[in-house]
């Protein structure tokens, strides 16, 4: 078992005190207002109870080179301090508008950023893993796992007889000739998956949740619980990886 330290790379909320100690560090719009993401006002289906501050998140500009110094530093220090085998990184969206930006464009990349933090974590040891919520190409050379947000819709989708089982496997056929042979994970519930797929919170507990998660571990899935998930299901995930484990040949996917 490792000790992963969760890390949300967003922003802060509006009540921290590094919003007045650092301005600098954040995201503004045209007008140099601090641009805030998942605002109060927003549908309360578009989040999960607690997962954002009632007043949003104060989005961080990732171009600023103070802050990237900052989360290095602080981010070898929790290691230290607490022997960390690693992070789960729930990785900084898409690139917002920062009209005060001087610094290149490409530096706000969250590849960027990851890029430096793994290179940071393995020179301190050299066995950390970088756990992601962000997948495809781009960052399978920079995480050790990554939570595979459109197998959740597919897998969901078969589940529900939207797809039939030949065209699950032609996909996943397909995905894997293109992608890295990385370390994959599947889940049918995440922090998102209120904002992206609300029915899938609304399974938990069901015969389409079960085939859902047993599709994923018979298909070389790395499962993941959400909150709560495993109250629902303890004796059925028991019973699925236990399964895997007995059966050496469950452990093994061929694509063909």
């Amino acid at each position: 078992m490792r000790l992963l330290l969760d890390v949300p790379l967003q922003g802060c909320a509006g009540d921290s005190r590094y919003i007045q100690e650092h301005p600098e560090w954040f995201a503004r719009d045209v007008n140099g207002t601090f641009i805030i993401g998942q605002p109060q006002h927003a549908p309360a289906v578009h989040r999960h109870p607690g997962a954002y501050p009632p007043k949003g998140v104060y989005l961080f500009d990732w171009a600023n080179r103070s802050l990237r110094a900052f989360w290095r530093t602080w981010m070898q220090r929790q290691c230290e301090r607490f022997a960390l085998d690693g992070f789960r990184i729930y990785n900084p969206g898409p690139l917002v508008p920062q009209w005060q930006r001087r610094q290149p464009q490409a530096e706000a990349s969250p590849h960027t950023l990851l890029t430096e933090l793994r290179s940071l974590l393995r020179q301190q040891h050299p066995d950390a893993v970088l756990i992601g919520t962000l997948s495809g190409p781009l960052y399978d050379d920079i995480h050790d796992a990554s939570y595979d947000t459109p197998a959740h819709a597919m897998f969901v989708h078969m589940a529900l007889n939207r797809i039939s089982p030949q065209e699950m496997s032609q996909y996943l056929i397909d995905y894997h000739a293109i992608m890295a042979q990385r370390r994959r994970i599947g889940f049918l519930e995440s922090q998102d998956t209120s904002r992206y797929n609300p029915l899938a919170d609304g399974l938990r507990g069901s015969r389409i949740s079960r085939m859902v998660m047993a599709g994923m571990v018979f298909c070389g899935y790395i499962p993941a619980l959400w909150h709560g998930q495993f109250d629902e299901d303890a004796a059925f995930f028991s019973q699925l990886l236990h399964i895997w484990h007995s059966h050496p040949a469950l452990r093994t996917v061929h694509l063909s």
